[in-house]
């Protein structure tokens, strides 16, 4: 996991401390400013996995958060496990 802290500024900091929960189905990154704060931890190709990431960074505000989320799909059908019709996918930050 990598941890980020983005604090810049020309006068007096006024960093704050945010705490974060993740949960994704299967893989998430989070931005900050265009900035790679988090990546997921668990394998995009771990099979059914929802699993979740706890982490704090710091960061002067105003910023913009940006999140990437991707399922796993088994080939170029676009389908998650072959012979269903199945492709689920969720995240919640």
């Amino acid at each position: 996991m990598v941890l980020t802290t983005l604090c810049v500024s020309s006068g007096p900091l006024h960093c704050e401390t945010y705490d974060v929960d993740v949960w994704a189905d299967n893989w998430f990154e989070m931005r900050l400013n265009g900035t790679q704060v988090v990546e997921d931890s668990v394998p995009i190709t771990t099979e059914r996995s929802f699993n979740a990431e706890n982490f704090s960074f710091e960061a002067e505000p105003p910023f913009v958060i940006g999140l990437v989320a991707k399922d796993f799909k088994q080939n170029d059908t676009g389908l998650e496990y072959i012979g269903t019709p199945v492709n689920k996918w969720g995240m919640v930050a």
